[in-house]
């Protein structure tokens, strides 16, 4: 079988791509892309490329090594600059889009779909493409950069499936089932999802590879899919040692995440909700809205919350069971929706019930069913099944319906998808919409209250910490945040409250101790700061933060001793905290050390050139020492730099 090479599908898919992403160029990163791309540490450099591919960040993109080494290679070529980084994403999303293209056309041409699509293989294949590029379900895939996960597993999926399919009509298999190979480990080194692809691959062998190929080779059952193509298969279930080999080498505080270790939701609980989250999914196939960057979905609370979304998606499996069984080629689309799903929407507990990336692959089953229904649908009514393939109206009729359709649906959901990047544009924005569209979600309140913080609005962002708590009483980090912005703006006494609640609720809560302390310290009460920094440090004995305030404490006591040993271990663990250099410099000026004490003054003078209290420290020992001249130059740039002399 020979492609057409018709360039047209090509030009208007990635047209199509670019008009509706066009507008997330303009977007900053958000959510978990500060964590895995602003602070991520281990995308700084490219080589050696085993180091880029060992994310450092806690979390599941520890799992997904390619990922990492995707944001090294965009942080080589433009640092932090968002816009490589949408684009990135927006290529990986075209490719996916053409290799679909590709998998639905050369199926609709296979014996003995041919017969029936086969006029109209490529326009209906183009449909299917052009609808699920533009889609807003995909939104969170492609605009929201970190979960470019999602979208490079889809892409490994969908050329792994490609690879299946060529291979069967090739005189050479070997060369394409290798790629098949290849594609399912790389997506396996994306997303471990990925994992679902050989059992996919193997539905779709036996749906539809029956008698194709040079070989004629029978795969109507998956014991026959299996005996012609064996060599495959254990070359993909090959990739399952990878799938373990990243459970395995995931840092332990990864796993309390997901996974049966994750406490805080049961297999039972996660299971109770999916039904519910799975209907939400598929409403937002045929109405898009709203979209929501994190739901927090809640685990349902009574009997009937579960009972009722249960029957129908009951009713769905057991229609993709009877359809496996009677008609393959039919239940390999319910199968594949399922299959994809299945590792986020069963039993096996994950920290979110719910997120709009996963439907990025599983999408296509339904619009693929979607397009294939209409076209049966308006084709009975344009012209008899039997003569559909000589009658030219008929034909031109459902071509009619098919530019409409796309036209009309597609249109649409282009507008709505440029519309929702700019939702994008920066963390307020993103978080504004989520809480005008889940207003009951406490995570999204708080995380406002830090984008907002992180501006210096800490009035605006007391609000949405207090919303937050009421939403989610036992929140150690909003309370944590609500002291701190309390203290920000003068309230320190009612700081108090929100910050000693928090290490009620976690005492092993090390902020909440150190930022107690502070608050404590501002207010005066120098000892029960003290007491807080310590246990700070006693959780975590490498706090530079708590080891420097509580010096500053200790020698607020006149305990210049250990306050030293403090300011020490402060500029040993953070070599460049000038600051701490600085005030370990006045403190061995009160021991009368003046040596010390210059040491480590001119080293904070290094590091703050321009900083009045530094001068002024410096001439103050300076004097001392005899050296009036020096010193007096140091009051006198101490003055100019809006200081005085202390």
């Amino acid at each position: 079988m020979r492609d057409n090479h018709n360039i047209f599908p090509i030009v208007l898919i990635v047209a199509a791509a670019l008009a509706a992403y066009g507008t997330s160029f303009s977007g900053g990163f958000v959510f978990d892309d500060l964590a895995h791309i602003v602070r991520n540490d281990s995308i700084r450099t490219l080589w050696p490329p085993w180091e880029a591919m060992n994310s450092r960040v806690e979390g599941s993109v520890g799992l997904r090594p390619l990922v990492n080494l995707s944001l090294a290679g965009n942080f080589a070529l433009g640092g932090l600059s968002a816009w490589g980084y949408h684009a990135f994403n927006l290529l990986v999303h075209a490719l996916a889009a053409l290799t679909l293209f590709g998998i639905v056309r050369r199926t609709l041409l296979l014996e003995p779909l041919r017969a029936r699509y086969g006029g109209r293989a490529k326009d209906l294949a183009l449909i299917v493409t052009l609808l699920w590029t533009v889609h807003p379900l995909q939104t969170e895939s492609v605009t929201y950069i970190i979960q470019r996960a999602e979208s490079m597993m889809g892409l490994f999926l969908f050329l792994c499936l490609y690879s299946v399919l060529r291979a069967s009509e090739s005189n050479r298999p070997r060369g394409w089932h290798a790629l098949a190979i290849f594609s399912c480990a790389m997506g396996m080194a994306s997303k471990l999802i990925m994992v679902m692809a050989p059992l996919i691959v193997l539905c779709y062998d036996r749906s539809f590879l029956a008698g194709v190929g040079p070989r004629r080779s029978v795969a109507g059952s998956f014991r026959n899919a299996w005996e012609n193509r064996r060599a495959l298969y254990l070359g993909l279930a090959s990739t399952w040692f990878l799938f373990a080999a990243f459970l395995l080498a995931q840092p332990p505080t990864a796993a309390s995440s997901a996974g049966f270790s994750y406490e805080y939701v049961t297999p039972l609980q996660h299971l109770s909700a999916q039904p519910g989250v799975i209907l939400h999914y598929l409403k937002l196939v045929f109405w898009p809205h709203p979209l929501v960057l994190d739901y927090s979905w809640r685990v349902p609370r009574h009997f009937m919350e579960v009972l009722i979304p249960s029957i129908p998606v009951i009713v769905l499996v057991a229609l993709v069971l009877w359809a496996l069984h009677t008609r393959p080629r039919l239940g390999f689309l319910g199968a594949f929706f399922f299959l994809m799903l299945l590792p986020t929407s069963s039993f096996i507990p994950l920290a979110d019930l719910a997120f709009e990336h996963r439907m990025y692959v599983p999408l296509a089953a339904v619009i693929v069913l979607g397009v294939v229904g209409v076209d049966h649908f308006f084709g009975l009514m344009t012209a008899p099944a039997a003569r559909l393939a000589r009658d030219p109206k008929g034909f031109a009729g459902r071509r009619w319906i098919s530019y409409i359709l796309v036209i009309v649906l597609g249109g649409g959901w282009g507008l709505v998808t440029a519309s929702r990047n700019l939702d994008y544009e920066s963390t307020i924005t993103i978080w504004r919409d989520t809480i005008s569209k889940w207003p009951i979600n406490p995570r999204a309140h708080y995380n406002l209250g830090v984008a907002l913080a992180s501006e210096g609005r800490f009035n605006e962002a007391i609000p949405m910490y207090e919303k937050a708590i009421k939403l989610m009483p036992d929140y150690p980090a909003a309370l944590n945040n609500l002291g701190i912005a309390l203290g920000e703006v003068g309230r320190l006494e009612e700081a108090l409250g929100p910050l000693k609640e928090a290490v009620r609720i976690t005492p092993a809560h090390v902020e909440a101790h150190y930022n107690l302390g502070n608050a404590l310290l501002k207010l005066g009460r120098v000892e029960a700061a003290i007491a807080e920094y310590r246990e700070a440090l006693r959780l975590q004995p490498d706090s530079v933060m708590a080891h420097y305030n509580l010096a500053n404490a200790l020698a607020r006591e006149e305990n210049l001793d250990d306050a030293i040993l403090h300011f020490e271990e402060a500029v040993r663990l953070q070599p460049d905290l000038a600051e701490a250099h600085n005030n370990l410099g006045a403190t061995w000026a009160k021991k009368g050390d003046s040596k010390r004490a210059l040491k480590s003054l001119h080293r904070a003078l290094e590091l703050m050139p321009d900083d009045p209290r530094v001068h002024g420290n410096l001439g103050m020992v300076l004097q001392e020492e005899g050296r009036h001249d020096e010193a007096m130059e140091h009051f006198a740039k101490a003055l100019e730099l809006g200081g005085s002399k202390p």
